[in-house]
């Protein structure tokens, strides 16, 4: 699925998201009118720097937020509103973090079949071990006797799965779950995810800081900066031909994006505060391409060329030395 979804064949809409903090007495918008939509097998990527806001949008999708903290925006699965949680699933970054360490792994899929019902105590386990097997864990019936730490990371990060799965969710929110492993391991777990999506329908989004294993894994990608997103295409459109200066400079500073013979490249510069956002285009400060009007842009996505860009400069063509 390459097309931009449309709200009404989305099974995740997502419409002008923003997260209110208060820290320090200072009222910060980290998350500010993110809008993204994803269908059944489809894979959404969103990707940036650390801090632009990524994680935070998938904890405002699920309402998993910190102690004062405000959502505001709309988000609705399946075409309907209220609260996504018992059709949506997390799958975090760090799985030693979210396994209680006192369970078994059986048991912590276990739980996730029991929450979301209509499964027979007599079937939980065979429904645990399939699961097991599902993910691709060899032995299910011994390795769900374990502790979390007898695993690898790799068979910890499928149990991560496992446990997600067993919510029957329609869709699945992976937040950087192969930052933490080797590239074989890693390149294991994007192509089983993938594959779960397609064969259960259900939608993904993949948060990552990475665009080259966004790209691995997603149909469509967006990109983010300073809490808005600045670009949204197909995978193929955004690494080739991308519309705005930001994700540019991202694929000039990713090794597997760029060609052997070429340098990497930095971007100069840092991320604004939250608190001190600057007017018109929050990139602005750092980009090669600025021009006065940059400062009073509305910095919300249009549609471009291709896809969707929130840079005004649409006499730009940015290569990306693929």
């Amino acid at each position: 699925m390459g097309a931009q979804v449309t709200g009404t064949s989305a099974v995740l809409d997502v419409k002008d998201l923003a997260i209110d903090l208060r820290i320090d007495g200072r009222r910060l918008t980290p998350v500010d009118g993110v809008s993204f939509a994803v269908g059944r097998g489809e894979t959404l990527g969103i990707v940036g720097e650390s801090g632009s806001g990524k994680s935070l949008t998938l904890r405002g999708v699920l309402g998993i937020l910190p102690e004062g903290a405000a959502r505001r925006g709309e988000v609705r699965l399946g075409g309907e509103s209220g609260d996504p949680s018992p059709r949506v699933a997390l799958v975090f970054q760090e799985p030693m973090l979210a396994l209680n360490p006192t369970m078994r792994v059986g048991e912590l899929i276990a739980e996730g079949i029991r929450a979301h019902g209509g499964t027979p105590r007599s079937g939980i386990r065979a429904k645990v071990l399939q699961l097991m097997a599902d993910v691709g864990i060899p032995e299910p019936a011994r390795r769900a006797r374990m502790w979390p730490h007898e695993l690898s990371g790799g068979l910890r990060q499928r149990i991560m799965i496992a446990a997600a799965l067993g919510t029957e969710p329609d869709v699945l929110l992976c937040d950087e779950p192969t930052t933490a492993l080797d590239v074989t391991i890693q390149a294991q777990i994007l192509a089983l995810l993938k594959r779960l999506g397609q064969e259960r329908g259900m939608g993904l989004v993949f948060v990552s800081h990475d665009l080259a294993v966004v790209g691995t894994i997603s149909d469509r990608i967006a990109v983010m900066y300073a809490g808005r997103l600045v670009e949204e295409g197909t995978a193929e459109q955004v690494l080739r031909r991308p519309q705005h200066p930001y994700t540019a400079a991202l694929l000039g500073c990713t090794p597997s994006t760029v060609r052997g013979d070429a340098d990497l490249e930095t971007i100069p510069g840092t991320p604004p505060d939250p608190g001190r956002f600057p007017e018109g285009c929050r990139f602005a400060p750092r980009c090669p391409f600025e021009i006065d009007a940059c400062h009073g842009a509305d910095y919300r996505l249009a549609a471009g060329r291709e896809g969707r860009t929130a840079c005004i400069r649409t006499d730009l063509t940015l290569e990306t030395r693929r």
